[in-house]
């Protein structure tokens, strides 16, 4: 643990001097939850800038919202498959995934990125447990860059750059990956990210890199419920989300 905070101290300036607040006058956005029940197609697009990169579609469905928390089934658009159960608090910060995870971190600290400002930044570290037991730390890097016009398949949508960067400590060696590398692009409209760019590392190599964006977004009339709903399954190993894909 010393050496954890010796290591964040040592770095946690440097890098909060790269989050320039803006010299501007723009209005900080407040946070605000998707809608309940929504429904968002997401086209993920696995090492993009290759000559054959993969392509597939996932559901991105708000199963229910508890405060300030939604939980997020992502499933697979044909044939079957697992779902993947993550539930994140105020839009980035995850605090539960299927197959018993759960992260625990000082929410007064994360608050303080909203309302949404470019230069407003956080840096904490969060506790990975799997039931019930310690398994790995992580230091979650955040910093709001900036805002414009995201012009999507989906439409045109006022979105902010947010940066994101996930470093885990004392993780299992089987771990694919030990930082995550996150540029999301947050629309208040929808409560959500409809564009990420995720570069994953193992040892300051990159292992993987994939883009999720929304090609689908709920219409403006009110989401209807889904009529029928599968039970979460843990999710299968795979880069979504820090924790899901260790054993």
């Amino acid at each position: 643990m010393a050496a954890l905070i010796g290591a964040m101290a040592s770095s946690s300036s440097a890098w909060a001097s790269a989050c320039i607040a803006s010299k501007g006058g723009e209005a900080p956005v407040p946070y605000t939850s998707p809608a309940e029940s929504a429904n968002f197609v997401y086209k993920i697009t696995y090492n993009p800038h290759s000559r054959t990169p993969d392509v597939s579609h996932r559901r991105f469905r708000v199963k229910s919202i508890t405060g300030d928390k939604v939980r997020w089934y992502r499933e697979p658009m044909h044939g079957k498959g697992p779902i993947q159960d993550v539930t994140l608090y105020r839009a980035f910060a995850g605090v539960a995934a299927g197959g018993g995870w759960e992260f625990k971190f000082d929410a007064a600290i994360y608050d303080t990125l909203w309302p949404l400002k470019q230069g407003n930044s956080v840096d904490y570290v969060a506790d990975a447990i799997q039931n019930g037991e310690l398994k790995f730390k992580q230091r979650i890097q955040i910093c709001v860059r900036g805002s414009k016009t995201l012009k999507l398949s989906a439409g045109d949508f006022q979105a902010h750059l947010v940066d994101i960067t996930i470093s885990l400590f004392d993780a299992v060696k089987e771990q694919p990956w030990d930082r995550l590398e996150t540029s999301a692009w947050y629309v208040p409209k929808f409560g959500t990210a409809l564009l990420m760019d995720d570069h994953f590392y193992k040892k300051n190599k990159t292992v993987l890199t994939q883009r999720r964006e929304a090609v689908e977004t709920p219409s403006p009339v009110s989401v209807k419920k889904m009529e029928s709903e599968r039970p979460a399954e843990a999710a299968p190993p795979n880069f979504q989300f820090p924790g899901i894909n260790t054993k």
